[in-house]
């Protein structure tokens, strides 16, 4: 695993395009298979659920792909390798070794549905991981975006507050005004 990892760093992000063409490939030689096909069906149905799984993260851009899904991927990829080449054995293997040997392919076929499960379950887990980080994010951004726009709403009642008093302000000096002005008039009168 940590070689894996290893790996994962060195290489950056891994493109989707060779995992996916391996699938397809053990797709079609699945279909060639006669003897254990059985056996070769369920690798297709395990290669399928491993397709399903990495759908979002082909249409992603690759800087969104974290470093555990890359290594996921990886993973997914050698295990995908090594089924596809397993399965072009059993195909070209002529018959009567097949035949043969067609008990023996039961052993590798239980070992590659065990990988198999082993890297879909790498491989969820990797997505479960990415998908809590990007609703991390989200939620970080939501909290941000909450904040500008308290701080935007204490601005305007600020700016509202300010207003009330300048208006507060302006009544008081309106009516200082009035009072000065019947004030004088008074005092005009008086004086004549």
């Amino acid at each position: 695993m940590a070689l894996v990892q290893g790996i994962g760093k060195v290489a950056q992000n891994m493109p989707l395009d060779p995992v996916l063409a391996t699938a397809r490939s053990i797709y079609r030689k699945c279909q060639d298979v006669k003897k254990n096909a059985e056996q070769c069906n369920q690798i297709k149905l395990m290669v399928q659920e491993l397709e399903k799984l990495l759908k979002p993260v082909e249409e992603k851009e690759w800087s969104e792909v974290s470093e555990n899904m890359n290594s996921a991927l990886l993973e997914v990829k050698s295990v995908l390798e090594s089924a596809n080449e397993f399965i072009k054995k059993c195909t070209d293997s002529n018959k009567v070794k097949l035949m043969v040997k067609s008990s023996g392919f039961l052993e590798e076929f239980n070992t590659l549905n065990q990988k198999l499960s082993s890297v879909l379950v790498t491989a969820c887990n990797a997505m479960r991981e990415q998908l809590e980080e990007k609703e991390k994010k989200l939620a970080q951004k939501e909290v941000e975006i909450t904040k500008k726009e308290i701080a935007m709403t204490l601005k305007e009642i600020e700016m509202t507050q300010k207003e009330v008093e300048m208006d507060e302000k302006n009544r008081i000096l309106a009516r200082q005004q009035e009072i000065i002005q019947h004030l004088e008039a008074r005092s005009f009168c008086v004086v004549l």
